[in-house]
Order: structure tokens, then C-alpha cells, then sequence
């Protein structure tokens, strides 16, 4: 049993702005209707792009079919990326670093570190004089 080859996408052109690489993506799908060739960027912009190519005037006896087309095209890109984002492994959450070793660190360890106590300035210390003076020094 010989299997037929997957269609190639069409190669991104230097001198083609996103809209037009966009604009061969979505007539690549729309002959082939193949994405296991697209990555998921290709596949967001080709979305991208055909929201707005439905938003064009077309004749009035194509109008229908080409918004019908469009639309299936858009949710054959939603399956996809759909499919691929449920085919992924998350990755395992990581632990954080433990802290470092402490001396009685066991059962009987304090709970909180005890907060450092220094004696105030001796600005503060002497009444009258820095920040800490008279009552009659403050403005109001």
C-alpha cells in the first residue's frame, strides 16, 4: 500500500507582507484542506486572514457559498489548533528551592525569626533636640 505524499505549503516570501503569506495560506487550505503541514502560527494567521477576507463584497449568487466555505475553513483551523493544544503534556510544576540548612530546624524550631532590636538614635534619644524636639518647633 503506497501512500500519496502531503501537500507542500507554499514558502514564505521575503518581499510579502503577513496579509499576503496569510492569503496563500488560506488558498492552500481551501484546495487541500491538509494542516498537519502548518505550524499553529501559520494556522492563527490563516484564521486571521480569512475573517477578513469575509468581509469583502462578493457577487450576490457566490456570496453564501463563499462565506459557507470560509467559515468551515475556519472551524477545521479551530479543531486543529484545538487537537494540538489538547495533544500537548503540560509540563511538571516545579518544586521550589528549599530553604537553606538552619541550625534547629526540627519540631522545636522557632516559628519566626525575632526581629532585630536597636536602640533608637541619639537624636531621638535626647528630648529637645533633632526631629524629636518641642512641641513649639512644629508649624502649623
Amino acid at each position: 500500500m503506497e501512500y500519496r505524499p502531503l501537500p507542500v505549503p507554499p514558502a514564505r516570501e521575503p518581499d510579502h507582507t503577513a496579509h499576503e503569506y496569510g492569503a496563500s495560506l488560506v488558498h492552500f487550505l481551501l484546495q487541500t484542506r491538509c494542516t498537519a503541514v502548518l505550524s499553529d502560527d501559520d494556522l492563527e494567521l490563516a484564521s486571521h486572514v480569512s475573517v477578513g477576507l469575509s468581509g469583502l463584497t462578493y457577487a450576490p449568487e457566490t456570496a453564501q457559498t463563499v462565506y459557507a466555505r470560509l467559515s468551515e475553513l475556519r472551524h477545521l483551523i479551530a479543531a486543529c489548533l484545538t487537537g494540538r493544544k489538547a495533544d500537548r503534556v503540560p509540563e511538571p510544576a516545579t518544586c521550589p528551592a528549599s530553604a537553606p540548612y538552619r541550625e534547629n530546624a526540627g519540631p522545636m524550631a522557632p516559628l519566626l525569626d525575632r526581629p532585630i532590636v536597636r536602640p533608637p538614635s541619639p537624636s531621638y534619644a535626647v528630648p529637645g533636640q533633632g526631629q524629636g524636639g518641642r512641641r513649639d518647633d512644629i508649624a502649623f
